[in-house]
């Protein structure tokens, strides 16, 4: 069911209209030309044919799985475990094609398509009936009310469910992480603030995070994958069947009311889109002993929950910018009185990435651009504050509030 809106005033069109047009600008530029495909394929990480061909073998893949759980086991004191918990035991993912190919073991996995992302299910989940009122967010106009008065539209809480397929060409690539304000950590049991290392493991890449240390943002340098640049424009498409608000404060006030597209696309791998997203293993809600099914030979599968009611945003980013990052704090963490959670503190941690990475030749016409910025993130993460438990029994039927929290793509 799809959620109702009734915006005051006199508008030519409906939010849902708007939306549709502030995604297509938002992903106008997601094909990509021969000279970006090729710079993408530059740029992407390999592991060498030979590695994958006997790596991804069932053999071998057992044999790794064991001594990755020796070498957590021995590591655990100190590091989280590559799927970014407390359980040393890595298990190896095990299909009935294995069986079927076992007798032979000649054949490789390494014959799948160069990497990319496909949706493999969709599903948008409205489990409570409760209505939140909010505002739609198309521009800097809407954020700030400076041009005119932000449009109230009744959303449903819901949640918007994409399993990705992943694929990459990675065997246990060594992932490059850096930590912006580092610090030493109060807690060294809590496993939250490795909580989107599934990600990467399941894409090959292996994330070391220290108990010893805290941090307010983690961000990813390398390896990247081509498929890492599409993550970010297809959970952007996603929203809009769900009419979820898509914040772009500095596309211009009058973008959002025109209804021709972008007139300067920006340049590919420009942008940068925020999201407050949970993740599950493949075809599991509970992430205990499951994540193994994410971890496919030459691919990943991930499902990504979106909540329909919590607004993403996007910003122009420097060609430097990393590939990825994410916050430390949880959703779980911030519905806790415990944990001393505090949004303005999680607001500035925000910022103080953003401030390392936007586009400030995009943003010179924008006079104190942090303003609008500032709002735009106290917007997305009220949504949460605001309706505890309506998020709560929305997200008790599809993830785990322990593995949700907010994510940085860019594209």
């Amino acid at each position: 069911m799809a959620p109702s809106s009734a915006p005051p005033g006199n508008h030519s069109e409906s939010p849902s209209t708007s939306t549709s047009r502030s995604l297509r600008q938002h992903t106008s530029n997601t094909k990509l030309s021969d000279n970006e495909e090729d710079q993408l394929a530059q740029d992407e990480k390999t592991s060498s044919f030979a590695s994958r061909f006997v790596g991804n073998m069932l053999v071998s893949r057992i044999g790794r799985a064991s001594w990755q759980s020796v070498e957590s086991t021995a590591r655990l004191p100190f590091y989280f475990s590559p799927w970014g918990d407390n359980t040393p035991i890595t298990l190896p993912n095990l299909r009935k094609r294995d069986l079927a190919l076992a007798g032979v073991a000649h054949i490789g996995l390494d014959a799948l398509a160069s990497s990319t992302v496909t949706v493999v299910e969709a599903a948008v989940e409205h489990a409570v009936s409760a209505t939140v009122e909010q505002t739609v967010d198309e521009g800097m106009n809407k954020v700030t009310g400076r041009y005119s008065k932000p449009e109230q539209v009744v959303r449903k809480v819901g949640m918007d469910s994409l399993t990705l397929r992943i694929k990459h060409k990675l065997i246990g690539e060594a992932a490059e992480l850096s930590f912006l304000d580092e610090r030493d950590a109060t807690d060294w049991v809590s496993c939250a603030r490795a909580w989107f290392c599934p990600y990467l493991y399941a894409s090959g890449r292996e994330p070391e995070i220290a108990r010893a240390k805290d941090f307010a943002m983690a961000q990813l340098l390398t390896p990247r994958l081509a498929a890492d640049a599409v993550i970010a424009p297809t959970l952007l498409a996603s929203l809009d069947e769900s009419n979820t608000p898509i914040v772009s404060p500095f596309d211009g006030k009058d973008q959002s009311h025109s209804n021709s597209p972008a007139a300067t696309p920006s340049p590919k791998l420009r942008r940068m889109a925020i999201f407050l997203t949970g993740i599950s293993p493949y075809r599991f809600i509970t992430s205990k002993s499951a994540w193994s099914h994410s971890r496919i030979p030459n691919e990943a599968r991930i499902t990504f929950h979106l909540f329909t009611h919590v607004p993403a945003i996007v910003l122009p980013v420097r060609d430097t910018s990393p590939v990825l990052a994410w916050s430390p704090w949880t959703v779980a963490q911030m519905l806790e009185k415990k944990s001393k959670y505090d949004l303005e503190a999680h607001v500035k941690e925000l910022l103080q990435f953003i401030e390392t990475v936007i586009d400030e030749e995009a943003v010179k016409d924008a006079k104190g651009w942090q303003e609008p910025v500032i709002c735009s993130l106290r917007a997305m993460l009220s949504t949460v504050l605001d309706f505890p438990d309506e998020i709560r029994e929305t997200a008790k039927e599809c993830c785990e509030l322990e593995r949700s929290g907010v994510v940085c793509f860019r594209y």
